[in-house]
């Protein structure tokens, strides 16, 4: 749970609403994400846009649950393994 409090919040770093509801239980946010890669598909990977395009497909499947599908679970890997890849790039150095 820890894991996924921390893809999710790397997900929204700007704090904004949809990430508050995560935090406190709400819904994986998987409209925002497909929306997101709509307007800035151009920054995508083909990896994440494919990812988002299965999880999106797959709630489609599963309606009605309210736990994640194997496909969003692959797309909160992808989005935290990428955070903390580039997090480590942008970090700045220690002394």
């Amino acid at each position: 749970m820890v894991g996924v409090k921390r893809a999710l919040r790397a997900l929204f770093d700007r704090q904004t609403l949809a990430s508050a509801e995560v935090e406190f239980g709400g819904e994986f946010p998987l409209m925002e994400i497909v929306e997101l890669t709509r307007l800035h598909a151009e920054h995508a990977d083909t990896a994440l846009l494919t990812l988002v395009r299965r999880a999106d497909r797959s709630r489609y499947e599963d309606r009605g649950s309210d736990f994640l599908t194997d496909a969003e679970f692959a797309l909160f890997q992808h989005i935290n393994a990428e955070h903390d890849r580039l997090s480590c790039k942008v970090a700045p150095e220690s002394p």
